[in-house]
């Protein structure tokens, strides 16, 4: 998660926050978006704007038409996975407060859709600074992008002294025995057991198998 103020947009580029994504050409974002940023693609936010209601988008031009953009939304204050104060009860800030939050709704993936190459950086300064002009504009505590991989939340709180990267969480591992899924659910707890011998009934029922078998041989897929 990285968490960033306000400051102005520099090197004359030009920030438009539009209130649909209807509103932005599909091919143009679509051609910004990574591979790896399903969430962030034109057609999810589509499908969460007739879903749910319009999807407001910060985007960011240059002389040569779109360069970067992302959507925004108004977060949430129940507990869960995108409540602030649960997360940093023990972090000194004003999680208590409202912010502008970035990508899509409920997104556990977020990246910042933008160019690459060698206007990458600026593309990026300038989204941050605008997303933050914005959230002043709206007397918002600050900028707040969620569930980003630790490489792109680095690369852009780079851009800003006073942004910050915080690790909340990361991704899971389980270390399987030689013996594989019966070993494993052998040192559960009994409601563990239960718990996932179910879950590979249901499995079962849809025809679908799980296997074992060594690293080695994973491939090709069973």
């Amino acid at each position: 998660m990285i968490v960033a103020r306000s400051q102005d947009v520099r090197d004359g580029l030009r920030a438009v926050v539009v209130p649909s994504v209807s509103m932005v050409d599909r091919h143009a974002w679509d051609a910004l978006v990574a591979d790896s940023d399903f969430y962030d693609c034109h057609g999810w936010l589509a499908a969460l704007e007739y879903a749910l209601g319009p999807v407001e988008l910060l985007t960011l031009h240059g002389p040569a038409g779109l360069l970067g953009g992302c959507a925004l939304w108004n977060g949430e204050r129940t507990p869960g996975l995108f409540c602030l104060p649960d997360y940093f009860a023990d972090v000194p800030g004003p999680w208590e407060r409202k912010f502008l939050w970035i990508g899509a709704r409920r997104s556990t993936h977020n990246e910042i859709p933008c160019t690459l190459g060698h206007g990458r950086d600026r593309a990026l300064r300038g989204l941050l600074d605008a997303a933050e002009q914005l959230a002043v504009r709206r007397d918002l505590a600050g900028v707040v992008i969620p569930y980003m991989p630790l490489e792109k939340a680095s690369e852009l709180a780079s851009f800003r002294e006073d942004a910050r990267v915080i690790l909340h969480s990361a991704e899971a591992s389980l270390a399987v025995p030689p013996h594989g899924l019966m070993e494993a659910m052998q040192a559960a707890s009994k409601h563990d057991r239960w718990r996932t011998r179910r879950e590979l009934a249901a499995f079962a029922e849809h025809g679908d198998r799980v296997r074992w078998t060594t690293r080695s041989n994973a491939w090709p897929p069973i």
